[in-house]
């Protein structure tokens, strides 16, 4: 009965599961690199260029739908913050909107037949659209610092093209995704 209202191979408990380590990694991976960036000097660059957030959301709403990756979108840059500070309160209204599209925009894609990349591509473009939307609607002196803001994000936006795909396949083929 599951599997037919979920449509979907994971089971609840298995869903959950990896709502959390979803959480867990983009909570964490930030931090990693935080941490690489004040011992080479580089500060917060690694985190704005590698978008370390953005990979676990992706993938969960890949694998388990966008119900999870949405609410993976939501939690994950409000307990960051709570945590570290981090994202920037100026920034988490706006992070949480894009990730939060990351993730339902990911989970809805999750099944349609086109080639792996153009999906990726479509979520990234897509939850890219409303961040600008969102900062458009509440703060559009930001527009243009947002705009700087993303382009330093081209190298995690490339990495997400070239590896997102492959995590995913490579999940689905040992069945964890």
């Amino acid at each position: 009965m599951e599997k037919v209202l979920n449509n979907s191979k994971l089971s609840l408990k298995r869903r959950g599961l990896y709502l959390l380590l979803s959480v867990a990694a983009a909570v964490l991976l930030p931090q990693i690199l935080h941490a690489a960036g004040v011992l080479t000097g580089t500060g917060a660059a690694l985190g704005q260029a590698l978008l370390p957030m953005y990979f676990p959301v992706i993938l969960l709403g890949f694998c388990a739908g966008p119900a999870y990756g949405a609410a993976a979108g939501i939690i994950s840059p409000i307990l960051s913050f709570a945590v570290s500070g981090m994202p920037a309160a100026a920034l988490l209204p706006f992070m949480t909107a894009e990730l939060f599209c990351f993730g339902l925009f990911a989970g809805l894609l999750k099944n349609v037949r086109i080639n792996f990349i153009l999906k990726v591509l479509a979520v990234q473009l897509a939850a890219r659209l409303v961040r600008l939307a969102v900062v458009w609607i509440i703060s559009p002196s930001a527009l243009k610092a947002t705009v700087s803001a993303l382009a330093l994000g081209i190298p995690g936006i490339i990495l997400q093209l070239l590896l997102v795909p492959l995590i995913v396949k490579r999940l689905e083929r040992s069945g964890l995704c």
